[in-house]
Formats: C-alpha cells, sequence, structure tokens
C-alpha cells in the first residue's frame, strides 16, 4: 500500500480550491493505479501550528521545541511515512498563504538535512487572477530543498474562493497530476535527479562540514544516514529506493 499526504495551507478546509484539487488528483491516482493507494489531505484548520520563535535551537539540535506544545511534531510524522507528498497553497498577496509559510518556516531545519530525500512530489496553487508562478515556483523550491523530487506543478484559476473559473481544466489537470502520482507509485517511472538536487545535495553537503562545530546536530544527521558517502543525489535516492541507506534520526 502507498500513500500520499498533502499540506494545504488554507484555513477555508476541504472548501479550499487548492485543497479539492489536491483530492482530485489523489483519486484519479487511486482509480489508474495498479498498487492500492490511500491519502490523507491535511489542511492547516486542522493543525495547531505555532509561529517560528527564531530561536534557531532546531539547526543546532535538530527538532523544534515547539512540536512538543503544537501538531508540528504530527505533520512531519505524516510528511515522513509518505510515499509522494503533495505542499500547496492558495495565493496570497502574491505569496504563500501565511499558514502555508508557518509550517514551511517550522520545517527550515529540515531544509539542510535533506530530510524528505527520495520521495516524488507535487506543487499546487490556486488564484482568482495573479501570483501563481510565484507561488509554484517558491513552493517547488523549498520542496527540493527537502530533497523532493518534484515531478509536477500545477496552478489553477477560482472565481471565489471554492469555485473554479474553468472546470474543465480542473478536471484536466487532476487528470494529469493524478497520472504522475500512479506512475511513481507503481514504480512505472524511476526518479531522476536534476541539476537543481544535485547543486542543492552538493552545496549542502560542504555547508554540513564547514558548520559540522556550529550545528552538530545537521552533521551528525548526514553522517547517520550515510548522506556523506554518496557523490552524487542521483546515488543516494537509488540508495533509498533500493532501501540500503542508513535509516535512523530525528525529526
Amino acid at each position: 500500500m502507498k500513500k500520499i499526504v498533502s499540506y494545504i495551507g488554507s484555513h477555508r478546509g476541504q472548501k479550499s480550491g487548492t485543497a479539492q484539487l489536491a483530492e482530485k488528483m489523489c483519486e484519479k491516482a487511486g482509480a489508474v493505479c495498479d498498487t492500492q493507494v490511500t491519502w490523507e489531505i491535511m489542511t492547516s484548520d486542522q493543525l495547531q501550528l505555532q509561529a517560528c520563535r527564531g530561536c534557531c535551537d532546531c539547526f543546532r539540535t535538530g527538532s523544534c521545541l515547539l512540536d512538543r506544545e503544537d501538531d508540528g511534531g504530527l505533520m512531519k510524522e505524516k510528511l515522513l511515512e509518505a510515499d509522494f507528498v503533495i505542499l500547496g497553497s492558495p495565493v496570497y498577496a502574491l505569496q504563500v498563504s501565511g499558514q502555508t509559510k508557518t509550517l514551511i518556516d517550522r520545517l527550515s531545519y529540515w531544509l539542510h538535512l535533506f530530510r524528505l530525500a527520495g520521495k516524488p512530489g507535487i506543487a499546487l496553487t490556486t488564484t482568482s487572477s495573479s501570483g501563481e508562478a510565484e507561488v509554484l515556483g517558491y513552493l517547488i523550491r523549498v520542496m527540493a530543498y527537502m530533497g523532493v523530487r518534484v515531478v509536477g506543478g500545477y496552478s489553477v484559476f477560482t472565481q471565489f474562493p471554492g469555485v473554479f473559473q474553468n472546470p474543465k481544466d480542473v478536471e484536466r489537470k487532476a487528470e494529469l497530476g493524478g497520472t504522475v502520482i500512479s506512475q511513481y507509485l507503481s514504480g512505472e517511472k524511476r526518479l531522476v535527479s536534476n541539476d537543481r538536487l544535485e547543486n542543492l545535495f552538493h552545496g549542502m553537503k560542504e555547508s554540513i562540514i564547514r558548520g559540522r562545530v556550529m550545528k552538530p546536530a545537521e552533521y551528525r544527521f548526514w553522517e547517520e544516514h550515510g548522506y556523506f558517502s554518496h557523490e552524487s543525489y542521483q546515488s543516494l535516492m537509488d540508495a533509498i529506493a533500493a532501501n540500503t541507506h542508513v535509516p535512523g534520526g530525528s525529526r
């Protein structure tokens, strides 16, 4: 059984246009995939997430103190358990929603750890007029820093919150995205690295080595997970797919 986990940064819950798009994609993937697929679409109204305090303890210790007080740890567990990740946000003032940014801020130390390495993912956004390129670009970049191999990015237009301008376009993109999800979950397609991921991996490896005294938790994570032994990000993804990477580590 394969699992899709989606986080949609909208307090409109399942009425959110972005959440509706994610649901349609998951339904399509479940219908066409030759392996059993389950999915969970988390919206920001379902979670209690405090804003990052900027203490930087997560970079030094490898964990966030706020996870003990809210649902940050729960969301991290769900993402780590996922076989496929969907990250979506409506466009708010030419950027992601505040709720989406709160989650990303709370996950910021994951950007040094490639914590979602080996997972394929898709970025989604909805807008009534503009900003879709900026938001998709930002989501895709953040996901890549977390180690996700982003295999798709989709935007659709809404007439009103939760009401689409062009339902046929929504169905078309849901079918495209669902098919892509199915191809990766079934093993029909293999994860292939790209220049962005390779550059991030090599650059971060050098940064982690240089900062091992100031940020020992990051160095320890890379060491425990065997990242240093890989000369390329493709090699790391292949090891994860073959289940030969070194497991363990904290959230």
